[in-house]
Parts: structure tokens; C-alpha cells; sequence
């Protein structure tokens, strides 16, 4: 039998011993008894049943609380990190850095070979001179 059929058959048990107690509360017959035993076993066997799923949903609920947790102690972190990382901007100026940075490379590596060359045409020309 499923747990529909189970609680509409319940429902109108229900009905009819609550129907019976305003007869009886009207000076009518008491309500009946019969089938109250295996209705009540059948309701205990459900609460067990629901008192485990619950005890499931806890745990799983304890877990996800966990992850959230270490969720945002791992946001907290990047956050705090964010001002730090470079901008478009910041990259930008940096590159127009490295460009006049090369340029200055150029002109002194042009500058130091033009005078190594000068240095050494002396050289030579005082050697010619002593030989």
C-alpha cells in the first residue's frame, strides 16, 4: 500500500473517530476503536523513516555550512589581494616604460660602441706613433 493511499485510508479513520467523539461529546456512542493499533504502528514506522532522512539532511547541511565557510575565507583572501593587481592603466604605463627604457638601452649601447671605436683609433694612432 503507498503512503498516499495509506494516509487518505488514515484520514478518513481519522474523520470517522472524530465524527465519533462529537457523538459521543453529544451524548452519542464512543468512536471507534478498531484498526487504532496497526495505524499507529504504521505512523511510528513513518517518523523513524523521517527522523533518519533528517538525520541526513543535518549532516549534508553541516557539510555545505562548511564549504560556505571555507568559501568565504577564500574570497576574504582575494579580496583583500584585489588593490594589489595591476590595472589596464598600470599596464599601459609600464609598457610605455619598457619602450623608453629600450630606447635609452639603444642610444647608450650606440654611444659606448662609438666611443670604444674613438678610444681605439687613439690607441692605434699612439701606436703607430711609438713603432
Amino acid at each position: 500500500m503507498s503512503l498516499k493511499s495509506e494516509v487518505q485510508e488514515s484520514t478518513g479513520k481519522v474523520l470517522s473517530y472524530a465524527e465519533g467523539r462529537q457523538k459521543r461529546e453529544k451524548g452519542g456512542e464512543e468512536p471507534p476503536m478498531d484498526g487504532l493499533e496497526p495505524r499507529v504502528a504504521r505512523l511510528e514506522s513513518h517518523v523513524e523513516h523521517i527522523q533518519s532522512d533528517l538525520t541526513d539532511v543535518k549532516g549534508d547541511v553541516r557539510g555545505i555550512r562548511e564549504t560556505v565557510t571555507s568559501i568565504d575565507k577564500r574570497t576574504a583572501i582575494l579580496e583583500s589581494a584585489v588593490p594589489t593587481f595591476a590595472t589596464k592603466t598600470d599596464i599601459v604605463d609600464l609598457e610605455k616604460q619598457m619602450a623608453q627604457m629600450e630606447t635609452r638601452l639603444i642610444k647608450w649601447t650606440i654611444g659606448s660602441m662609438a666611443t670604444m671605436t674613438a678610444i681605439l683609433a687613439g690607441l692605434m694612432t699612439i701606436f703607430k706613433f711609438l713603432h
